[in-house]
Order: structure tokens, then C-alpha cells, then sequence
């Protein structure tokens, strides 16, 4: 379901008391940041790029039917309406919650941001309020919740501002009372949540990523912060009471803390008893304590769980329905998802492609292991390359095997990466057997021929993807399809 929207230039350019409205004040039908999906009607909001600034395209978005512009400068004749901003992707957020009628103002809108676990906790979130009778709204990396079910086409966490208030108007208009958003860090510093009042907000983890883009961790810790400055006064601060740089986080004053941990915070878990089916714990919090068995597994998950939990007693959810909730959630795609072909050793696909995400996956799947922990597992190119000697280093320590292969290259050396992998497994100092293989589906091949019964094979770092980026190629690729796969190959059949 889409929401049709007409409005005028002029009602949008009042969201944005900076901005200096130049010409008429046609109707605009629609809001477009890319002049080349420009359809007639819409105000082209021309917002500077890492590398192309918009305003470059404004002569092309009028070309194709732009009724308006949006910008911070105007280039030589432009002969349509004009709103000059200070702030491009300021007035982008403001004028898409405009044109879209302020749907957060309709809905109570918690947000998940962290470095690990944000999609998994989003979606147990979503699953408590779902619980407890709420229709709710969902926004993550893998999933979208408007009124339909969907799996989430723009391949962002969290897509860009206009696609956010559309979003949020489609679950207006389904009739949900709340929404769950993922935030990414890259999302949060371009501000594309802003013009929206957060009445939660959680971050689940933070450690050292996407620090090419950030320039240093202080400054991606500021980004997973401005979530927290969008929360509305009075608004629920979740944070992680075992995590050192989660402190570290600035929390507005108008705003009410609440703190998870396994062993310590506000919201916790006490006798947790993990197997290969499921975990059980007994939730504790400021308001009871309830045993209960989630369907997902490792101490990671119960810490997922943990967080959701106090998230949602923030905004008077109660324990029972959370109880009911973690009863009931079935695991969820690539993350410590099982893939079953009738082989006498565990394959398990996870999305771990941090140094703190592939250590917990290891650490859960070790105590559900007799024989050898086998990971596979490379790092995506163009982001922090200090993770990748972190994720070799982690990977000797826990596991009995590792493949080294290519996760999304991008642009850079596939080897070059690996190796940069394997000097951190030669620094752990530890001996193991060690295979580098760049192609993913031989790699993938050559770990489950090594493995016996009672083995595991993690196979890491894209979980949910089905597609890895290579220079200009977009090659198919879903883990656990290939993995089936393989393992028909070798001559397993599922009962």
C-alpha cells in the first residue's frame, strides 16, 4: 500500500524555518533525492554525497519534471520554485515528515541502533509488542512491516528520510499503534531519522566499526548517540550495563535510563541453560522474574532478549506478554540459522562479521560442539581494516578450523584482505589448520569436507545477503541456499 500525497511548496518550506523560499508555490506530489528517478510533480532535494554533491543534478531533475528545488546553492538559471536551505539533508528529514503529515506524531516510534545484534533485537521487539496485542510497524535490515510483510528492497539497514516517512505513513494507515526502526550509524549521522520524536530508544553493543567512514571512534560513538537526542522528553534510554563504551554514550536529561546485562543492569538473566534447540533463563527485572525458554540460541540471543525486555517495560509492556513473546519467536534468518541436509555435522550460517558478533557465535556454538568448531569467514572491503587482523585473531582463538574467504570485496583485493585476516591468526600464536579460498562456494565446499560427525561449521559474516559486491559485479549468493546446495552435493539428503 502506498500513500498518495499533494501538497504545497510553501506548507513544505514552513517545516523548514531556515529556508528561503524563491518563485511560486506549485503542488507537489512527490519527493525525489536522485534526479534520475525524477517523476512530474516532484521537489528535487539536491543533498551533498561523500563524494558528488546533488546540486550537480538540478538542471536534470527539472529536465525530468521537477516542479521545485531544494538546495543548498543554486547553479545558474533555474527557472522552476526554489527553497534555499543551510542544511540540505536537514531539510530533506523536515520536509519528508511534512509531505507525509507527521506520521511518528501518530505512532509511538521506538528506535534499535548498536554495533551488533540491532536487527535481531528490532525484530524481538516488534515480536514483544506483537505480544502484547499492539500492531506494530517494522523497519531492519532484512524485513519491512507496513501493512504487508515484506523483505526489505533498499539493501539499507535503515533507508533514507523520505523512504522512512513513507514507511512510517503505510503503518499509520494499516492502523498500527507503534514502530520498531533499525538505525544504523551511517543513517544516524545523515540524519535521516531526524523529524522523528523517538518515544524509545536502545543501543545494543557499540565496538570499533565502520571507523573508515566515521574517521575515529569517538565519532562514531557521537553518531549511535543521536539517536538518543532524537527521543522525545520523558522518552525510555536503553543501554548496555556491560558493555565499557556503551557508557560512554551521552543521554539527554528529560529521558528515563534503563540498563540490561547478562549479569548486571536493570533487566538480566539468571540460570541460563543453553542447548541446541533453544535457551533457557529466567528473566529478571524491576518488576518480577519469569522463567522462559526462546526458541533462539547462545548467551548473545538471551542478551538480545534482555534488551528488547527492557525496552519494552519502558513503555509499560507487561512481563507477561514479553514471557509469551520469547516463548513463541522462531529463529530468525542468518542469524545462528541451522541449515539441515541429513549431514552428522552442524551447519550454521550467522551474519558475524564483527570481531565481538564471531566471537559470541563461536563462544554459543562451542558447549553445543563434541568434535571440532570449524568457521568460515573473510571481511568486507572499504570498511575498518584494523577488524580484520581482530576477526583472525578471535577466530584462532575459538574455533579448531578456519577457511579464510572473500566476503563483499567491493573494490578492494580479496587477498589482500585475507591476508590481513591470517597475520592476525598467526599473532594469536596459536597453531590450527589454516585454508585460504577465495571463492565462497569452494571455501564453503572445502569446510564441510573437513568436517565429521559431531563437528560444527560457522559459516560467517553475511547470514541474511544474496548478493556480494565485487567492483561493478553483483554476483547471487545466499548462504544457506548454497550450503544446501553443497551439501546435496556431497551426498546428504534431509530425511
Amino acid at each position: 500500500m502506498s500513500v498518495v500525497r499533494a501538497i504545497r511548496l510553501a506548507t513544505l518550506a514552513n517545516a523548514v524555518p531556515a529556508g528561503r523560499r524563491l518563485g511560486g508555490d506549485p503542488i507537489v506530489t512527490g519527493i525525489s533525492i536522485d534526479s534520475r528517478t525524477v517523476q512530474p510533480g516532484d521537489v528535487f532535494v539536491a543533498v551533498p554525497g561523500t563524494t558528488v554533491d546533488g546540486a550537480r543534478f538540478i538542471p536534470q531533475a527539472i529536465a525530468a519534471g521537477a516542479v521545485a528545488v531544494v538546495a543548498e546553492r543554486l547553479p545558474e538559471g533555474v527557472d522552476v520554485p526554489a527553497l534555499v536551505v543551510p542544511d540540505a539533508r536537514d531539510a530533506l528529514a523536515c520536509i519528508a515528515a511534512a509531505f507525509y503529515g507527521h506520521p511518528a506524531r501518530r505512532l509511538r516510534v521506538s528506535g534499535v541502533t548498536g554495533t551488533d545484534g540491532k536487527t535481531t533485537t528490532s525484530q524481538l521487539l516488534w515480536a514483544i509488542y506483537e505480544a502484547a496485542g499492539e500492531r506494530s510497524g517494522l523497519v531492519t535490515t532484512i524485513r519491512i512491516v507496513a501493512g504487508d510483510d515484506r523483505g526489505n528492497a533498499t539493501n539499507l539497514t535503515t533507508p533514507d528520510a523520505v523512504t522512512i516517512q513513507a514507511l512510517l505513513a503505510e503503518m499509520v494507515e494499516a492502523g498500527c499503534r507503534r514502530a520498531v526502526v533499525e538505525a544504523s550509524s551511517h543513517a544516524l549521522d545523515q540524519r535521516r531519522l531526524d523529524g522523528i520524536a523517538f518515544s524509545s530508544a536502545l543501543c545494543t553493543t557499540i565496538d570499533p566499526e565502520h571507523l573508515n567512514y566515521h574517521g575515529t571512534l569517538e565519532a562514531y560513538i557521537a553518531a549511535k548517540g543521536r539517536l538518543f537526542a532524537l527521543l522525545e522528553p520523558g522518552g525510555v534510554a536503553v543501554r548496555n550495563a556491560e558493555n565499557a563504551l556503551s557508557d560512554r554514550l551521552t543521554l539527554p536529561g528529560h529521558v528515563r535510563e534503563l540498563r540490561f546485562g547478562l549479569e548486571r543492569g536493570d533487566v538480566r538473566a539468571e540460570r541460563i541453560d543453553s542447548g541446541p534447540d533453544g535457551t533457557a533463563f529466567r528473566l529478571v527485572t524491576p518488576v518480577g522474574s519469569v522463567p522462559v525458554r526462546t526458541r533462539l540460541i547462545g548467551h548473545f540471543n538471551v542478551q538480545n532478549w534482555l534488551a528488547a525486555a527492557a525496552l519494552a517495560l519502558g513503555e509499560g509492556i507487561s512481563l507477561d506478554a514479553i514471557a509469551r513473546a520469547v516463548e513463541k519467536t522462531p529463529p530468525i534468518k542468518g542469524r545462528l540459522e541451522l541449515v539441515d541436509a541429513g549431514q552428522p555435522f552442524r551447519v550454521v550460517v550467522d551474519f558475524a562479521h564483527t570481531p565481538l558478533a564471531l566471537g559470541a557465535a563461536l563462544s554459543a556454538l562451542r558447549p553445543l560442539t563434541p568434535g571440532r568448531l570449524i568457521v568460515l569467514f573473510g571481511h568486507a572491503g572499504e570498511r575498518d581494516p584494523a577488524n580484520r587482523p581482530r576477526m583472525g585473531e578471535v577466530a584462532a582463538t575459538l574455533a579448531d578450523s578456519i577457511v579464510v574467504t572473500m566476503d563483499d570485496p567491493y573494490s578492494e583485493d580479496p587477498d589482500a584482505i585475507a591476508e590481513a585476516i591470517e597475520a592476525g591468526i598467526a599473532e594469536s600464536g596459536r597453531r590450527l589448520p589454516v585454508t585460504r579460498q577465495i571463492d565462497r562456494r569452494e571455501a564453503m565446499r572445502l569446510a564441510f569436507q573437513q568436517a565429521g560427525p559431531g563437528d560444527t561449521v560457522l559459516v560467517a559474516g553475511r547470514g541474511h545477503e544474496t548478493v556480494i559486491e565485487w567492483g561493478t559485479r553483483r554476483i547471487a549468493f545466499d548462504d544457506a541456499v548454497v550450503a544446501r546446495e553443497l551439501l546435496r552435493d556431497l551426498g546428504y539428503f534431509a530425511p
